[in-house]
């Protein structure tokens, strides 16, 4: 039969056996847990990961948001086709993109060189669409498009009483 020493020892072997199930069971829940992450060491910059992938927000992109979206818009534009009603053609000669100094990723200048009417106003590029306004030459002027490729954009001018189509291509 069992004595006093055995069953404390059987007790004790118990004890043991459970505690180690316990680390076991706790290890094997870690490595799960941590297996089931599919983002874990995944970079994504200023993005965020989803199911092992990054989302970027609006003016990145990228496998892991490193590129700047609207810095291949920067440069210079030149003015291919140019219609204000009528058709007048535009005095506009190019427009100028460049990176707004505030570091604001979606935000641009927009600068217009013409020997009638040049200057510079704020706008945005989200999702490949210009937007900008402001004054020029004490006009309020808009300024909106759609870059059809990397090197052509389809835009609207509003100054004052004109209201132009105007094609630009990167030069």
């Amino acid at each position: 039969m069992f004595t006093t020493f055995t069953l404390f020892k059987f007790k004790k072997l118990l004890s043991m056996m459970n505690n180690l199930l316990k680390l076991v069971c706790l290890s094997l829940l870690t490595f799960v847990v941590s297996c089931s992450d599919e983002c874990d060491g995944v970079e994504c910059g200023p993005g965020a990961c989803n199911d092992g992938t990054c989302e970027c927000p609006d003016a990145y992109e990228g496998t892991s948001c490193e590129l700047l979206t609207n810095a291949k818009y920067f440069g210079n534009w030149s003015t291919v086709i140019g219609d204000c009603g009528a058709g007048n053609g535009t005095s506009i000669d190019s427009i100028e993109i460049v990176a707004h100094p505030n570091g604001n990723p979606t935000e641009v200048q927009v600068t217009t060189n013409s020997p009638t009417f040049s200057g510079t106003i704020d706008g945005t590029i989200v999702n490949g669409s210009l937007s900008a306004s402001g004054d020029i030459g004490n006009t309020a002027t808009t300024i909106t498009g759609t870059f059809t490729s990397d090197t052509d954009l389809d835009s609207q001018l509003s100054a004052g009483v004109a209201n132009c189509t105007i094609s630009f291509e990167k030069m």
